[in-house]
């Protein structure tokens, strides 16, 4: 059965319209729109798509980067309940991802880029502790943790090995208290 390329196309627009209406949702009234397209492949690391943040239809972001699958998430990473914007970056062999972050700031009804977050592996926001967790697999695996000031990403210089037994567990809480403190 011949399925009209005006029939794909229309099912393409409502997709990608149902995508922008959810976007808008999450920033509430602000007419928020994200738009993530891809550009020509130059190579690995060398940006291959292009992310446009609108408000009110007038530009407010505009970057280039590198993702190697091209998926965005909506997450909240730095605790004002509001979803921030993740861009997956790269994946190393064992599959530990790393994204670029833009934070949503709602005082002034924009984002910004969170320089060298691309460097953190599986990052993960913990909102009890309000600090990012990367947990790596690897050789042997580890849990870093790191904070967002300003607009960088500072290492908290503690590690913890995991080596998936409860006494793991024990040095991981050890490890959230020293840095509550």
């Amino acid at each position: 059965m011949k399925i009209p390329l005006s029939l794909i196309l229309l099912l393409l627009f409502i997709t990608i319209s149902a995508q922008n209406e959810y976007d808008e949702k999450v920033y509430g009234d602000n007419k928020i729109a994200i738009s993530f397209r891809k550009i020509k492949d130059l190579g690995e690391d060398l940006p291959n798509y292009h992310l446009t943040i609108t408000k009110n239809k007038k530009i407010i972001v505009e970057d280039s980067v590198y993702s190697k699958v091209g998926e965005i998430e909506l997450k909240d990473f730095n605790g004002d309940g509001i979803k921030d914007i993740l861009i997956q970056n790269s994946s190393d062999v064992r599959s530990n991802w790393t994204y670029f972050l833009y934070l949503y700031d709602r005082k002034n009804k924009n984002f910004t880029k969170i320089k060298d977050f691309e460097t953190i592996k599986n990052p993960e926001y913990n909102k009890n502790y309000k600090l990012i967790e990367s947990r790596v697999v690897s050789g042997r695996d580890y849990i870093k943790f790191y904070k967002i000031k300003g607009n960088t990403i500072t290492d908290l210089d503690e590690i913890v090995y995991d080596e998936h037994s409860d006494a793991d567990d024990n040095g991981y809480q050890k490890a959230l208290e020293k840095l509550s403190k």
